[in-house]
Parts: C-alpha cells; sequence; structure tokens
C-alpha cells in the first residue's frame, strides 16, 4: 500500500514541475514531462518481483529518482523485492557517501527541501544500502573494456536465475510422474521435433498439472540453453488473452531481423518479407511501435534508434564471437563472402543479406545453403 509519505513526496514533486513551468528555472526531478502517472509507477514497483536500479552520474539530481529508489528499498527490506543495482561509469563509492556529482545534488536537494529534511536522510540511506548489494560496475578506465550488451546479457541471465529458483523447487520424491514426463517429451518435445510447439496440460485443480510441468522444465533446462532453444511454462492459463500476451515474446526475434536487415526499408516490404516466415506482420510490428522499439516514417519506412540497432546486432555477433556461420543473421559482407566461400554456415543461419557495393567476381560454394536450416 502507498503510505502517506510517498504520496506527499510524489505531490510535492509533481507541484515542483509546475513551478519550474510557471518560473523557468527549470530544476526538476525525472518526472519533467508529467507523462508519467507517479502513483501507478510507485505501485508497480510494489508489485514487482525484480527492480533493475541504474545509478550515472546525474542520478542524484532528480528527486523523482529518488523516490523510486526509496521505495525500491523498503519493498527490499519488507517484501523481498529483489534488487540489481548497475553502476553506469559512477564510483559506488561517490554513491555509497554522496560525493563528487552526488554531494552536488544533495547539496541543492537540503536547500530546497529545508522543511522536509527527513526525505533527504531516507534518500542518502537507500543509496547506501544499494551500494552494499552485489552490483554491475561499469568503468570509463577499466583495463578489461565490456560492452554495455555483454552486461546486459549477464543481468539477464540473473534474472532468469532468481525467477526460477522457486520454479525449480520440485519435491525429489514424486511417485508416478515419470510416465506423464515421457509421454510429453516423446510425442511433443523430443529431439529432431522443429518450429514453435503449444503444449497444454488440462485438468482440474489439485491434479499436479503444475507439478509436472515444473518436473518436465527441470529435466531439460540445460538441453534447451545448450541448444539455444526457448520453453515458457505458463501456469494458471484460463483465457485467450493470456495466450495472445504469450505471442508477444515471439516479436523479439522481428527486432533482431531489424536491426539486422530492415532498417530504413520500405514498412509494406518487410510486412511481405516477414508474412512469408509465417509471422502474423500487422500484429508483430504493431507491438514493436508500440513498445517504442520501431518508428514508420511519413515515406513508411521502418527506423530503429542507432543504439537499439547496434545493440540488437551486438547480441547476434556474440552468437558465434569466432565463426560467422553461427550467426542466426548474416549482414555484413565480409562474413557472407566468408560462410559462402568457406561453407561454414550452420543449421542455425535463418537469413543473409549480401550487398555488393563494386562489381567483383567470386567463387562461393553453393552447398554452404545445404546445412542451412532457412
Amino acid at each position: 500500500m502507498m503510505s502517506p509519505s510517498d504520496t506527499s513526496l510524489v505531490e510535492e514533486e509533481e507541484a515542483d514541475v509546475d513551478r519550474a513551468d510557471r518560473d523557468g528555472t527549470g530544476w526538476v526531478g525525472a518526472a519533467e514531462s508529467g507523462a508519467i502517472n507517479t502513483l501507478e509507477l510507485l505501485k508497480a514497483i510494489e508489485e514487482s518481483r525484480v527492480a533493475i536500479v541504474i545509478l550515472s552520474k546525474d542520478y542524484a539530481s532528480s528527486r523523482w529518482c529518488l523516490i523510486e529508489l526509496a521505495k525500491i528499498v523498503e519493498c527490499m527490506e519488507m517484501m523481498g523485492l529483489i534488487v540489481l543495482p548497475v553502476f553506469y561509469y559512477i564510483a559506488p563509492n561517490d554513491v555509497c557517501h554522496q560525493r563528487g556529482t552526488f554531494a552536488n545534488a544533495f547539496a541543492k536537494h537540503e536547500e530546497h527541501l529545508q522543511d522536509n529534511i527527513g526525505n533527504v536522510q531516507t534518500w542518502k540511506a537507500a543509496l547506501t544500502k544499494i551500494g552494499d548489494l552485489a552490483r554491475w560496475d561499469l568503468k570509463e578506465n577499466s583495463l578489461v573494456y565490456r560492452h554495455d550488451s555483454i552486461v546486459i546479457h549477464e543481468i539477464l541471465i540473473k534474472i532468469f536465475s532468481e525467477l526460477n529458483r522457486e520454479f525449480l523447487s520440485v519435491c525429489e520424491e514424486l511417485v508416478g510422474i515419470d510416465p506423464h514426463v515421457k509421454e510429453v517429451l516423446d510425442l511433443y518435445l523430443g529431439e529432431g521435433i522443429g518450429d514453435v510447439r503449444f503444449v497444454g496440460i488440462c485438468g482440474m485443480g489439485g491434479m499436479g498439472k503444475t507439478t509436472l510441468a515444473k518436473e518436465i522444465y527441470k529435466r531439460i533446462s540445460r538441453t534447451i540453453l545448450h541448444n539455444k532453444k526457448v520453453l515458457i511454462v505458463l501456469n494458471d492459463v484460463d483465457g485467450n488473452e493470456q495466450l495472445k500476451a504469450l505471442a508477444v515474446r515471439y516479436v523479439a526475434k522481428i527486432v533482431f531481423d531489424i536491426a539486422c536487415f530492415f532498417k530504413g526499408e520500405s514498412n509494406d516490404c518487410v510486412r511481405d518479407i516477414l508474412k512469408g516466415f509465417g509471422y502474423y506482420p500487422n500484429y508483430n510490428i504493431g507491438v514493436l511501435m508500440e513498445k517504442s522499439l520501431i518508428t514508420i516514417d511519413e515515406d513508411r519506412n521502418l527506423w530503429m534508434h542507432d543504439l537499439r540497432q547496434k545493440m540488437g546486432q551486438e547480441i547476434v555477433l556474440r552468437e558465434s564471437p569466432k565463426e560467422p556461420g553461427g550467426h542466426s543473421r548474416l549482414w555484413l559482407y565480409e562474413d557472407v563472402h566468408h560462410v559462402l566461400k568457406n561453407n561454414t554456415g550452420i543449421e542455425v543461419v535463418e537469413g543473409i543479406a549480401l550487398i555488393i557495393l563494386v562489381h567483383k567476381e567470386e567463387q562461393l560454394n553453393a552447398e554452404a545453403f545445404s546445412k542451412m536450416k532457412n
């Protein structure tokens, strides 16, 4: 539940936004745009299982960020919220002890909030507690450079591990479950079975449907991760809306296609291509636009932010750092040339785009396509 203190802080922050708009001072928190429902955001924190806190040099200058942080720490202590801090080119000690830019920011907070100094102390305490947690630390002058996408990948693995810890806790003494597990694995999820499959486990409550799903997941999870396949288990699914939500997860593949192949291309052309591969482009592209992952300009060309494109491409390149034939998508001339000339493509290759700017004669190996699934 929202405490009176939370509500008061939010009202003060929104009032500061209005004052800044009127007097032109421009010194406000993270809610400057007025486009966020502040109370709903705090409620969303209460209902979350994981919170990723990205602390940058200017983080403490935003009172709204500090309000959020105080709520996150409160939920961590009271409700077991999992908190994953990322120190983004800022020294953890500067955060913990409010030094450098954090000291300057808090000097302004203390000046503006003399009648509510208790909130400032709460924010400082929250920053100190965050600094004591296990964290990711990105440094400007680090001897070992790590691309942001690598850290993102590590964070996703951590979230996956935390969220599945409870799910994987299955009793070791299960009686009579083996035949049911074997039936599902052999008939629906066995080796050699391709494409996307929905497997429903139906029955009255208390019959062991969730236990069966957990045991299946437990037995094949390592194989799935090794082969880069995906198993999604949904519990208590009893309506079409929940099944529709599942379809959104498959939109992620289109993000990589756009990042590698389709940025700047005609939206109509891209839709036709995606439809030919079994996608539902009207729905899929609509979801991406709704989430602000892509845009379509007045000429109906499809666009993606440069940083998001770079991150998508980096993830694909990291699928097989040393051998381009292990990439799911090939769009760099050197990589395509290498794969087709040396016959190194394997079935993970899902798409190739080859643009030759200069006329050249090349001897390529047609057998390279025989190993590719698509």
